[in-house]
């Protein structure tokens, strides 16, 4: 585990006590935003994967996608109006906030978070694909099994 995984692990297993134990409804739907949005800050760490793709838009060898930021996005230029590079979570949110839920206990999540598959930087064209081929938020076989499917490969670091 890194830093940061330690300093969100309490965080993301309170709210999955918190999830688990509401009876309401709505505060159900609210209490799994709040761990999606959690869970969205804690991912916010510097990529360890890019796709091919994204490497071969640095024609100019001046901007390294391994040191880029989700506020980074739009370094390569934009198409129709959104960014050329994607922030990619390659096990969804969704998928993932399935499993922590399962979680019984504080070493579980702290397990889950050290084996999360983590976020890579796609291009918009390979993020199409996987959309395409119904892989937005579910990765039925695994995200390397579904990355594979659609000739999306990676480099890491």
């Amino acid at each position: 585990m890194n830093t940061q995984d330690k300093d969100f692990a309490p965080l993301i297993w309170t709210a999955v006590q918190c999830y688990n134990k509401a009876s309401d409804d709505y505060s159900k739907k609210k209490l799994k935003e709040a761990l999606k949005d959690c869970l969205k800050k804690w991912s916010d760490q510097p990529v360890k994967m890019i796709s091919e793709a994204v490497q071969n838009l640095n024609v100019d060898g001046t901007k390294n996608p391994f040191d880029l930021m989700w506020t980074d996005r739009n370094i390569f230029g934009k198409i129709n109006n959104k960014s050329m590079i994607v922030w990619e979570h390659t096990t969804p949110l969704n998928e993932f906030y399935q499993t922590l839920v399962k979680c019984k206990s504080f070493e579980e999540i702290e397990m889950a978070l050290s084996n999360y598959s983590g976020v890579c930087w796609i291009t918009r064209d390979e993020d199409n694909l996987l959309n395409k081929n119904k892989f937005r938020s579910n990765r039925p076989g695994g995200w390397e099994s579904c990355y594979s499917s659609c000739g999306i490969k990676l480099i890491k670091k």
